[in-house]
Parts: C-alpha cells; sequence; structure tokens
C-alpha cells in the first residue's frame, strides 16, 4: 500500500485515510491490486480528488469470512464523469484485477469523486494465512511482496 501510494506519502494520514486488517496477499493478486492503486493514485492526482486542496481519498480493505474487499472512495474533488473511452488504465482497474483474483470490480464516476469497489474469495488470495488483527495510522499497510512492490513501481514508472 504505501509503495503505490508513495507519490502522496505527505498526504497519508490527512487527505488520505488508510484502514484495514494487515493482510498478505499472494504475488498475482498483491500486483494487481497494487497496480490498480497505483493507477486510481495517479488518476486522483491529475484529475481526481488529490488534484485539489480540499479533495480527499479513503482506502479500505476488510476480511468478511471468506470475502476479501477493498475500496477506494474520493470525495470533496473536482466534478468526475464517465470518460468517453476506455483506456489501459480503467483494464488495469477493472477487467485485470477482476480475472487475476476471480473477483468482482465496480468503478463508479459519481459527482463528488471516483468510487471502485473490488471484492473476491479471500482463500486463494493468501500467501500464509492471513491476519485478523486491525490496526489504525500510520502502521496500518496491505503488505505487497518486495519483488511485487517493485515489479509494480518499476513497471509503471513514466506512464
Amino acid at each position: 500500500m504505501r509503495a503505490q501510494l508513495a507519490h502522496f506519502a505527505d498526504l497519508v494520514g490527512s487527505r488520505i485515510t488508510v484502514q484495514g486488517p494487515a493482510v498478505r496477499l499472494n504475488a498475482a493478486a498483491a500486483q494487481a491490486i497494487g497496480l490498480a492503486l497505483h493507477e486510481l493514485a495517479t488518476n486522483a492526482g491529475e484529475y481526481g480528488a488529490l488534484s485539489v486542496d480540499a479533495g480527499c481519498v479513503d482506502v479500505v480493505w476488510r476480511l468478511d469470512s471468506d470475502i476479501f474487499a477493498m475500496s477506494w472512495t474520493e470525495r470533496k474533488g473536482p466534478p468526475v464523469s464517465q470518460p468517453k473511452r476506455r483506456g489501459f488504465g480503467s483494464t488495469v482497474v477493472d477487467s485485470m484485477v477482476k480475472q487475476t483474483v476471480n473477483g468482482e470490480v465496480q468503478l463508479d464516476y459519481i459527482s463528488s469523486g471516483v468510487v471502485w469497489n473490488m471484492s473476491c474469495p479471500a482463500a486463494k488470495r493468501w500467501s500464509g494465512a492471513p491476519s485478523t488483527r486491525t490496526r489504525s495510522l500510520p502502521r496500518c499497510r496491505l503488505l505487497l511482496p518486495r519483488a511485487t512492490r517493485s515489479a509494480a513501481v518499476a513497471g509503471t514508472d513514466g506512464a
């Protein structure tokens, strides 16, 4: 999580709220979700909630029984609308995540900001046993395998 929001590290805890239990995803799920978060953060910084001083983003994930769910909610940003075309970014935050985690993704462009929701079966997404302990900022994080963090960040630099 920290790697995907690194460009906005100074906003985490003030304009970016991050909350959820410590979980360790397998490499494929971590890479797909990490790339989606990177794309959402980049777009929020260029066009969305993080492009204006009052804008905020809430990133929340939870483990409910056998379902892992995550959401990205922008608020107090400039008005947003559905893009006229689907580009690579839409594929990253929607189709790629759905296919990789065998889950559901909903991407909404509401007037207050972009809302992204993802849910998937938890059973095959973990690397080791999941932790059920919930932490609050600043220690709360989604743990991505080191190689995946580097590959995800390196693979999207300059985009």
